[in-house]
């Protein structure tokens, strides 16, 4: 394109008074600045002396040099690309606030483990439980075993006996032991040993062992065969062992000591491009060569000679290879520099699918940036018509008495194969083109017919768009093309280069367009390496924890067991004897044999009697009775009794305590639910509203169209009459001039420009939203969780806002940043609606002069926001430096008045009057401007639908867990308080008779002392 700025000098001829240092010149603004310094800006001498040559008394002593000491990061000479680079970001200030997130966090709880060695409580109960089950086993065992071994020792002093002893048989030992057991008597009394009592106690002994043996089978059964959760845990596990425990299927809970990994450490990720762009055909040598093939001919090359177009044309290839290339290197490197963000390590499924989902979007989003500001670039330089370098889009025409030159579109005439021709004009049409040709020349260097046809090899308006709508099948190897079109010169210029494989494998083919070559950045292929280890590395797991339903191992089974033997050891030697006593009754009573004393028992066994009967038991009860001593006196067996029931009321108290204690203590149950529907989620969700639900996702990547909706209303100006083809036609016509110039402050020169404007930017911001929500569509989620209808909500409505608010941002930023360029280096319009050409007088100066445009002394070259009313006024339509510009600043309360509209057409000389616009349903005014409207890409409203059932069907749960505080079951207090009953009553039957042992030589010793008598 041209700028107002362009010119060429002979330095010879000019001479500067000063040179301004850091200061550069180039053959655009934009590249002067950016290669430039503020090296002198820092000067306070320099940037007076800069005023003095503005030579305006204004600006003297206004302007302060920069200091150099407020920059931090920056350097004086820093090149202002450098500056570019870095936003002009000197220093980011940031500070977090943790008690506000936590305040907007609003957390209903916190859960965390601890490992801590057991409670004194738990040491206590479990030694007791152990206790009293040891207790109850040695005391059967020791008395036999002492027995045992004292009979060794005699017989090894008893020769004879010892010989007895080796000579006996199996059988007999068989009967010992049977003979044995028969007459195993565990209650023996010195007080009942008359030949019944001892008959019974007999028959409670077996009763005894035989509940004894029959409980430890159930509880030997019973505890090897019932599973239980177990969560095991390992300090800082290695990197097989996770392996190995994935590999079973365990899932792992490992938290990290380092939360936040760079993604260049999680994987690797290469582009390999298309083999163009490491080609010569990009090269320096091959673009130098087309352009000394150019200048060495003094042929007037046509526009469409490929020697013409083709320097260009590669040149820019050249750069979008590069451009495309370091658009991938900055998005890599920016990409690998974000971090992933976990608590806990994730599994390697999770771990995979999450940093592919990552990567598909990366790769889906990358080009799309550089596209959209590409794809605006070359309609907004279409629409304002800006003239290209290579004179491709315009003509210099003039007036009918030579005196007023102007700047008219130009087009491409297209011969097709039956032979007609028809002309394209580039100012309505951004495809026009021609294919390019070899031409030949006659003896005035003009030419005469074109002899070759470059194969899918087109010329345009501008150089971009022929670049884009060509292919390169002429410069691979299978084509001949090449072979002519590197034949054109003469044998001293012409050099060998080598083409492009058609034979090297790729996805592109080879008829491709450099256009759909853009649209995937040159990218032929990816290479993805993902490296799980280094994630392990770097997220450093502190500890892994899992759970596992395994069977209690034999030191478990025997504490147990040993524990609650010692409790029902206890109870069945109680019950025992009055089980037996009653079945002997039942006995005796069905067998009709009842004596006198029989008759007195059943007597005390009517109802009336009971309450007697216990007391008397429970006053004469005497579990402290030693068997084998039959002198006790009186006092001794007071002190027994007395023993007992102090034994009983203390068990009473601590069995109390013990029942109520347990009854009392919560303990952590994780709850599993199997979920195989929505219905009965929703059902277990409501039933643990206030509760903290685990509910895995069957799959772990969900992509969001499978649940979301979304789908924009736009203006009804992008699809009125106002932008369609009719309209825009009879626009065209009527700003149509033959060999005159254009009136730019008139409605009827200016309104094509400025609608087919509107029709771009609504067609671009289209684009640019339905490219949006195709993105956010196939967008993937990695959701290992199952939310709750509440947290879904929430979640989705945060995302749809996100995804609403960021949609303009890019094109926004785009367009201004165009709008910027475009004023800043000063592009001219074949328009002439910013500069007007003029020549001063062609006798003397055949040169053709740019003056800026004014609008309401407003200068173009100053500002591109100048703009006026037009000619006639229309409402809310205004002219000024641009279309674009003009556009921004115009509104469409013309477009809703039928009067006004009908003024339009007459402006024209048409008869058709587009339908008005309708007010009704819009959020926009009618005095909103363009410029507003576009901020909100022409957006009326969203109608956006997202499904719960739907994500609930991508995510399928087969089940729920949960954590539920509980108090302990009956089973397990029964089981405590067996295991510890047994270990109080063995304490007891120790401690009590000391105490009362003791107790009663003190209440003795009391009465002595004030019993004494004292002599007179």
């Amino acid at each position: 394109m041209i700028s107002r700025y362009d010119a060429s000098y002979n330095l010879t001829q000019v001479y500067p008074r000063e040179f301004l240092y850091g200061w550069k010149v180039a053959c655009w603004p934009m590249e002067s600045l950016l290669l430039s310094t503020f090296e002198s800006f820092y000067n306070q001498t320099i940037v007076n002396r800069i005023v003095f040559y503005m030579n305006s008394s204004a600006l003297s002593g206004h302007f302060k040099a920069l200091n150099s000491s407020r920059d931090i990061h920056f350097t004086s000479n820093e090149i202002i690309e450098d500056l570019v680079n870095e936003l002009f970001v000197d220093q980011w200030l940031q500070q977090s606030n943790y008690s506000s997130y936590y305040s907007q966090c609003q957390p209903q709880y916190c859960q965390y483990d601890i490992n801590e060695r057991p409670a004194v409580l738990f040491i206590i109960t479990s030694l007791l439980g152990l206790y009293g089950g040891l207790s109850v086993v040695l005391h059967l065992i020791i008395p036999y075993f002492i027995s045992f071994i004292l009979q060794r020792l005699q017989r090894q002093t008893v020769v004879q006996e010892e010989t007895v002893h080796h000579d006996w048989s199996l059988r007999q030992w068989i009967r010992k032991i049977v003979d044995l057991i028969l007459h195993l008597n565990l209650f023996r009394s010195a007080l009942r040993n008359a030949p019944n009592d001892l008959k019974q106690q007999i028959w409670s002994t077996r009763l005894y062992l035989c509940l004894i043996f029959l409980s430890f089978s159930i509880l030997m059964v019973y505890s090897s065969v019932i599973q239980q959760r177990r969560i095991i845990q390992l300090a800082e596990p290695s990197f097989e062992i996770v392996q190995q425990l994935e590999t079973k299927g365990y899932v792992l809970t490992c938290p990290c000591e380092y939360l936040s990994i760079n993604y260049e450490y999680l994987f690797e990720l290469q582009a390999n491009y298309h083999q163009v762009c490491s080609s010569e055909f990009v090269s320096e040598r091959w673009i130098d060569y087309l352009n000394t093939i150019a200048d060495s001919s003094e042929d007037n090359y046509d526009n469409r000679d490929f020697r013409t177009i083709s320097s260009s044309i590669f040149h820019l290839l050249s750069s979008m290879c590069t451009l495309s290339q370091t658009t991938v290197l900055n998005a890599l490197y920016e990409f690998n520099q974000r971090q992933l963000i976990t608590n806990e390590l994730l599994s390697l499924d999770i771990f995979t699918n999450q940093i592919n989902a990552i990567i598909q979007q990366f790769q889906t989003t990358l080009p799309n940036n550089l596209l959209s500001l590409l794809q605006l670039i070359r309609n907004m330089t279409n629409v304002n018509q800006f003239i290209s370098g290579g004179y491709s889009n315009f003509a210099v025409l003039y007036s009918d008495n030579q005196t007023i030159p102007f700047l008219q579109s130009d087009g491409f005439i297209s011969t097709f194969a039956n032979g007609t021709t028809t002309k394209c004009y580039c100012s309505n049409n951004f495809t026009c083109q021609t294919e390019t040709s070899l031409f030949h020349y006659n003896e005035d260097h003009q030419p005469n017919g074109s002899y070759y046809h470059v194969p899918n090899f087109y010329t345009g308006c501008y150089p971009i768009e022929s670049l884009l709508r060509s292919t390169l099948q002429c410069f691979y190897d299978n084509s001949p093309c090449f072979d002519i079109v590197n034949n054109i010169t003469d044998e001293e210029l012409y050099q060998n280069f080598t083409r492009l494989n058609s034979n090297r494998s790729g996805r592109f083919a080879i008829n491709i367009t450099v256009d759909d070559l853009l649209q995937q950045l040159f990218i032929d292929s990816w290479l993805t390496t993902l490296n799980y280890s280094s994630y392990f590395q770097k997220c450093q797991p502190i500890y892994c924890e899992y759970t596992i339903l395994q069977r209690k191992d034999a030191v478990e089974i025997v504490t147990t067991i040993t524990g609650l033997i010692g409790g029902l050891a206890t109870i069945f030697k109680l019950i025992s004897p009055y089980v037996i006593s009653i079945i002997l009754y039942l006995i005796r009573r069905f067998m009709g044999i009842e004596n006198s004393q029989n008759e007195n028992r059943h007597d005390s066994l009517h109802l009336r009697d009971v309450p007697r009967k216990l007391r008397e038991i429970l006053l004469n009860a005497n579990i402290f009775e030693d068997p084998d001593n039959l002198t006790l006196d009186s006092n001794e067996i007071r002190r027994e009794k007395q023993s007992t029931r102090l034994y009983f009321i203390l068990l009473f108290i601590a069995l109390s305590i013990l029942i109520i204690y347990t009854s009392l203590v919560y303990q952590n149950n994780q709850i599993v639910v199997e979920i195989s529907s929505l219905n009965s989620f929703l059902q277990f969700q409501d039933s643990h509203n206030s509760t903290f639900v685990n509910c895995s996702c069957t799959t772990l990547s969900i992509i969001q169209s499978t649940f979301y909706e979304i789908k924009p209303t736009f203006h009804a100006i992008c699809s009125s009459e106002f932008i369609a083809e009719q309209w825009l036609d009879m626009l065209l016509q009527s700003s149509f001039h033959n060999g005159t110039p254009t009136n730019v402050f008139t409605f009827n020169d200016t309104a094509f420009a400025q609608f087919r404007t509107l029709s771009v930017l609504c067609n671009l911001t289209k684009q640019v939203v339905l490219d949006g929500q195709d993105l956010f569509l196939q967008t993937k989620i990695v959701s290992s969780q199952m939310p709750n209808k509440t947290l879904f909500d929430l979640q989705t409505a945060e995302i749809i806002d996100e995804f609403r608010s960021s949609l303009p941002n890019t094109f926004l930023h785009n367009l201004q940043m165009f709008r910027g360029l475009a004023q800043g280096n000063g592009f001219i319009s074949i328009y002439s609606t910013d500069s007007y050409l003029y020549v001063r007088d062609l006798d003397v100066d055949p040169s053709i002069y740019l003056k800026s445009q004014s609008y309401d002394d407003c200068d173009c070259a100053l500002s591109s926001s100048c703009v006026k009313n037009s000619i006639p006024n229309i409402d809310g339509y205004f002219v000024g430096c641009s279309p674009l510009e003009s556009l921004l600043q115009s509104t469409f309360q013309c477009l809703y008045n039928q009067e006004c509209i009908l003024q339009m057409s007459s402006a024209i000389n048409s008869s058709f009057l587009p339908t008005p616009l309708s007010q009704i349903q819009s959020k926009y005014s009618i005095n909103s401007t363009v410029d507003e409207i576009v901020g909100q890409m022409f957006i009326e409203s969203w109608s956006i639908n997202i499904s719960y059932e739907n994500f609930f069907d991508q995510c399928q749960p087969k089940s729920c867990s949960y954590i539920e505080t509980e108090r302990y079951n009956v089973v397990y207090m029964i089981t405590i308080i067996l295991g510890l009953y047994g270990g109080i009553t063995v304490l007891l039957k120790l401690i009590v008779p000391l105490f009362i042992h003791q107790f009663s030589k003190f209440i003795n010793s009391f009465r002595r002392r004030n019993h004494r008598i004292v002599p007179v």
